[in-house]
């Protein structure tokens, strides 16, 4: 008889079934040995004992064990996988590590795409604010902002001028979030709070890069702020052509005559209505609310003077 003694409780119970469950590979060769033993006459018995600190024998019996072991030329064991848990961890384990090695790859090169803190950390000034602000908040972060070097870019404007302020200057994030003119009062105030959250000199602030802003978490509410107060990563207005411009105006003049016409009709069709009841008024207080006059007339020339009257 072959007597197996361990204090896991938890590898005697996987041992006892071949269920589809993490360890199956290692409960089914357990299996396959003790019926390899039955086979030869040889019975198998486990047993769960306690801990084997402070008992005599137990570092003799590790070394032993590993001798055994190093001498077999056996190594950790793989389970290999057979079960839906294995392939569930084994899929959640190589989409970390595939993460982990983009993130590692991608924010290496790109200073704006390092991640501050803990990776997937969710901002939560940026995620609780309005949809489209928090879109302009992410788009001007990864550069994807329709300034107007990225619109020349794709090929969606003919220049990369700044259409905010007029000028011949590329317009990038350093030129809306420093520079142009049409958002100084709001540049002035984005970066007196930057300063004031986080406690660094002006001289300091002036030489901050953009893609360092979007990293710091502190600086959040600031560029909110000044995203509310300022139309910075808002598409530009549509500018017209001069054909387009004047067909624009005359249909402006048709629907403005259109009106002039109704407001006309209506004025018109009211002075008919108060002349015709005017009219017909005045044509009822003449007649003494009796018959009308020709009727009288009549019936003088008949004689008729009255009833009662022979």
């Amino acid at each position: 008889m072959v007597a197996v003694l361990s204090d896991s409780q938890a590898a005697i119970r996987r041992a006892a079934h071949l269920k589809p469950a993490p360890g199956q590979r290692l409960a089914t060769r357990i299996n396959r040995r003790v019926w390899n033993l039955l086979a030869h006459s040889i019975a198998t018995k486990i047993h769960w004992v306690p801990e084997h600190f402070r008992i005599h024998g137990n570092a003799q019996a590790d070394r032993q064990a590993n001798l055994a072991r190093d001498a077999s030329g056996s190594t950790v064991i793989k389970p290999q996988c057979n079960s839906a848990p294995n392939w569930a961890r084994r899929i959640s384990e190589g989409r970390s590590a595939a993460k982990v090695e983009w993130e590692a790859d991608k924010c290496s090169k790109h200073f704006s795409h390092r991640l501050k803190g803990k990776a997937g950390t969710k901002r939560p000034i940026p995620m609780t604010s309005v949809k489209l602000l928090a879109a302009r908040f992410y788009q001007l972060k990864s550069r994807h902002a329709p300034t107007g070097v990225y619109l020349k870019r794709f090929g969606h404007r003919d220049d990369y001028e700044c259409w905010w302020c007029g000028g011949t200057v590329a317009q990038m994030r350093e030129h809306l979030f420093r520079h142009c003119s049409r958002w100084k009062d709001q540049q002035k105030t984005l970066w007196r709070t930057v300063g004031q959250t986080t406690g660094w000199k002006v001289g300091r602030c002036r030489h901050m890069q953009i893609s360092e802003l979007f990293t710091i978490e502190e600086c959040d509410q600031a560029v909110k702020d000044f995203l509310v107060a300022t139309e910075v990563g808002i598409f530009p207005p549509k500018t017209r052509s001069g054909i387009e411009q004047a067909e624009g105006l005359e249909a402006r003049g048709r629907r403005w005559r259109q009106r002039d016409y109704t407001i006309l009709s209506f004025i018109l069709s009211c002075h008919l209505c108060l002349s015709l009841t005017f009219h017909l008024t005045a044509g009822t207080k003449g007649s003494g609310g009796g018959a009308a006059p020709s009727s009288r007339l009549a019936r003088r020339q008949r004689g008729y003077q009255g009833p009662g009257i022979l």
